[in-house]
Parts: structure tokens; C-alpha cells; sequence
């Protein structure tokens, strides 16, 4: 598993007066999008710039995952009929996540899962590119979650989870960052006490539709995921 982060610049410079401003779905803010730099392995990272109380800057690398298998952790585990499946597709350039959310039988949740050996440590959270593109039924089909476990987590059965909200077919793919301080750990549904997330040890990785946010047939495209970088001035 590969990734690289360009660096982050520490603040902005009139030479880049062509840069295109974005919504940065972190903090709620408005954010400046530079041309993507050159990684060391020639693909491309990109830097964002947030206009805060202070300058600050997000460098962000994206994960390459693509030879990795994704496993399905429908509610099925528990009597419900929701079911999934993450496929990756070269013409699109994109992970597919296609499934149904079912309410019956106590059910209304599908979610897709990764056994991954990940050292996060240099990062302050989690980004993704998403695009919802089938509406459900009674729901926008926008609002999904992502998962994260490390070895404890693992052994106990906790998940660290982070609501973010897909793009759709009007307004395009939508990046949204997850920090890590931000995740919730909880045990089958229910929120628990316990410490903040191992970054150094990430063991699995996973993005879930659950109901009320995703209920009926969804499809959700994933175009990027990886770490980001906060550098505050």
C-alpha cells in the first residue's frame, strides 16, 4: 500500500490568483484549491488552503487500495435483509459501493469493510471523494458513514465511526474530511467510553449506509480516499 503527501506551504501567495475557491466540509469554511504538485512516484496530491482565524494549510495524500479486497458486514449478522457490494471500476476511475438498506427485521444497515495494516500517524484524519447517484426510498442517500478499528477496537467488536456527506448527481463528487479526534467509538450501535482512536495501527477501514440517512437501493462512487495533514500557521 502506497501514498505520498506533497508539502504543505505555510501561506498563500498572490502567484496562485487563478486558484479556484471550494466549500471545505471540515470546518465549514471557505477554502482555496491549488494546482495539484507532483508526488515522488508521479501521480498527484493536492494542497487545500482554509481561510480561518489564522492561515492554515491541508496537505493530502491518497491511499492506493485498489489491489486490496473489500468484504461485505450487512445487517444480515443480526436477522436483516440489507446487503452490499464494493467493486472497483477502471472506466470510472472509482470504487462502486452498490446495495440496499432494508428495514425489516430490526435491519437498516449494509456496509463494506477492508483488513488493512496502516500507520496513520502522520495524518490528522481521514478525507474521501464521494458521489451518491440513486436516490432511496424517502431519503437523499447522501448521508453515509465511515469506519475505522484498531487492534483493540478490533478484538472488542468497537468501531470508530464519522458521518460525512456524498456529492450528488447535481453538484458532483464532494470531499469531506473526518478527523480523528472527531470519531465516535461505539459497540453494536451504542456509543462507548473509551480512548481516542490508535493511528499508528489502523487494522481496518469501512464505509457504511444505515438508515435514516441511506434507506432503499443506493449507489455510491468513491473516487478518493486517503489521509490529510492540518498545518496551522
Amino acid at each position: 500500500m502506497r501514498f505520498c503527501l506533497a508539502n504543505a506551504l505555510g501561506s498563500l501567495r498572490s502567484r496562485h490568483s487563478k486558484t479556484r475557491a471550494v466549500v471545505c466540509t471540515l470546518i465549514g469554511t471557505t477554502c482555496l484549491f491549488l494546482p495539484p504538485p507532483r508526488c515522488h512516484d508521479g501521480t498527484s496530491s493536492k494542497q487545500t488552503f482554509c481561510i480561518v482565524n489564522t492561515a492554515c494549510a491541508y496537505a493530502t495524500a491518497a491511499f492506493q487500495l485498489q489491489d486490496l479486497p473489500w468484504r461485505a458486514l450487512d445487517d444480515n449478522v443480526m436477522g436483516g435483509l440489507s446487503s452490499s457490494r464494493m467493486t472497483w471500476s477502471e472506466e470510472l476511475g472509482s470504487y462502486i459501493l452498490k446495495g440496499q438498506v432494508r428495514l425489516e427485521n430490526n435491519g437498516g444497515f449494509a456496509s463494506t469493510r477492508m483488513n488493512v495494516n496502516m500507520n496513520l500517524s502522520d495524518f490528522d484524519g481521514i478525507y474521501i471523494d464521494a458521489l451518491s447517484v440513486v436516490a432511496g426510498n424517502g431519503a437523499e442517500n447522501m448521508n453515509f458513514v465511515f469506519t475505522l478499528k484498531d487492534p483493540q477496537a478490533a478484538q472488542l467488536q468497537v468501531t470508530f465511526k464519522a458521518q460525512f456527506q456524498a456529492g450528488t448527481s447535481y453538484d458532483g463528487f464532494r470531499r469531506s474530511y473526518m478527523l480523528f479526534s472527531e470519531m465516535v467509538p461505539e459497540y453494536r450501535g451504542r456509543q462507548i467510553d473509551r480512548g481516542p482512536i490508535d493511528e499508528k495501527k489502523i487494522v481496518e477501514i469501512g464505509i457504511m449506509g444505515k438508515q435514516p440517512g441511506v434507506v432503499g437501493d443506493f449507489e455510491l462512487l468513491v473516487k478518493s480516499l486517503g489521509g490529510f495533514k492540518l498545518k496551522r500557521a
